[in-house]
């Protein structure tokens, strides 16, 4: 969905649109999901992977700035609050420049909220502790309390 909005919208010539990941994620076992990996449990032995993922550091924020400067950046997607990597909290002030360069750049903010999200946090969303938005939600399985999966759109 992200590279067929950068290929309309952007206007990034078809087939070189990237994707930037927040690393220490977690999406799944899906071929997309492990090529974004950086845990080699997740993705030793399932390659070749996917083309266009960019991984950067979890709460880096120069490391982001400098990959979505980049003119074929269509999305950057990344988890408010890390489960799988321990629990991992970013800084205060994360999400809020994360949304400032995600505009600037005009790249989509993908945040997966699903193991977050629905008030696990104390608040509805993680992202609303900085009073921000993402372009895209990922909420899926969380609309059911994990036993089901549940697709919005």
């Amino acid at each position: 969905m992200a590279r067929k909005w950068a290929y309309q919208s952007k206007g990034i010539p078809n087939n070189e649109a990237r994707i930037v990941f927040a690393g220490g994620n977690f999406w799944g076992r899906t071929l997309a999901a492990v090529s974004s990996s950086t845990d080699p449990d997740c993705y030793e032995g399932f390659g070749p992977y996917m083309p266009g993922f960019v991984v950067v550091p979890y709460d880096d924020l120069d490391a982001l700035e400098k990959e979505l400067q980049h003119p074929h950046t269509a999305a950057f997607m990344m988890e408010p609050i890390q489960g799988e990597a321990g629990v991992v909290i970013p800084h205060h002030g994360y999400l809020k420049r994360t949304r400032d360069l995600c505009t600037k750049y005009n790249v989509l903010w993908i945040a997966d909220e699903v193991q977050t999200g629905l008030c696990r946090t104390g608040k509805l969303l993680a992202c609303d502790y900085e009073e921000v938005r993402p372009d895209v939600l990922i909420l899926g399985k969380a609309l059911s309390g994990g036993v089901y999966p549940v697709s919005t759109g």
